[in-house]
């Protein structure tokens, strides 16, 4: 039996499906970052109990433009143009 590239609207129909998938993680990473900078785990944590693969965060923050900042020994994501926090409570466990 040969195998057989998926047809044009085929194809359509996954990227339209990623697209849709992609344009919801991003609308949730800016909800998330809107009220400030946020510790990397705890995004990547949230991220995959709303169903977000880490790759997926990864593409989300690239096109919000968000930045990885160092504070102390952890990193956060923060959307540009809002002031940045110096210090965030200590994560527990």
């Amino acid at each position: 039996m040969a195998l057989h590239p998926p047809s044009w609207g085929e194809g359509w129909a996954r990227g339209e499906k990623r697209s849709k998938i992609q344009k919801g993680v991003t609308r949730w990473l800016a909800a998330l970052l809107a009220a400030g900078p946020v510790p990397a785990l705890d995004v990547v944590e949230k991220g995959t109990e709303a169903g977000f693969s880490h790759q997926s965060l990864l593409r989300a923050k690239y096109r919000l433009d968000a930045r990885s900042t160092r504070v102390g020994r952890r990193f956060v994501w923060s959307l540009p143009g809002l002031p940045d926090q110096p210090e965030l409570p200590r994560r527990r466990g």
